[in-house]
């Protein structure tokens, strides 16, 4: 039997449409909750992936819907908040690059997971 790792995907732009594309095609995951800052564009991935609901803020998303896992695709300035909720809900996280805008904000992802 496969577990299936539950998703959350934060930022619903171009690169957020890519993972949740990728995620589907994965037997082994599923995304469950979407957000993104602009109500349109988390609404929009929803209704493309057949989700009931989406947020605007990470912390909204996790406290609502059980991931096991969030992807952030946001612009690079906007990855640290989300990385952050997660790992310290002892939720993991996948980010694109780069990591964080800063070597700082990078070391204190690194550090929290």
């Amino acid at each position: 039997m496969t577990n299936i790792v539950r998703f959350g995907l934060v930022g619903c732009g171009g690169i957020g449409g890519t993972h949740a594309n990728a995620l589907a095609l994965l037997s082994e995951a599923k995304l469950v909750a979407v957000c993104d800052v602009d109500p349109a564009k988390a609404k929009a991935m929803a209704e493309k992936f057949g989700l009931d609901r989406y947020f605007t803020t990470t912390a909204e998303m996790l406290d609502t819907v059980e991931v096991d896992a969030i992807t952030v695709a946001t612009d690079h300035k906007n990855h640290f908040k989300p990385a952050l909720e997660a790992i310290n809900r002892g939720i993991h996280v996948i980010v694109e690059k780069p990591i964080a805008a800063s070597l700082e904000e990078a070391g204190a992802i690194v550090s929290a997971a």
